[in-house]
């Protein structure tokens, strides 16, 4: 829960300041995008690097 409340205070305010400065803006389906798309690779990530190097079978 801490990493997708982490990701969200990231990703929307900063899309926020850099839509300030553009013509071309980041659209909110986009944002939303990054959002999940980030929270998808790291549930893919969290198992391989929990896992104990030491580990024999």
């Amino acid at each position: 829960m801490a990493v997708f409340l982490g990701r969200a205070a990231n990703i929307y305010p900063l899309s926020f300041l850099l839509n300030l400065g553009r013509r071309n803006k980041i659209s909110s389906n986009f944002q939303h995008m990054m959002m999940f798309a980030g929270v998808y690779i790291e549930l893919q990530v969290i198992p391989m690097i929990s896992q104990d190097p030491n580990y024999e079978e």
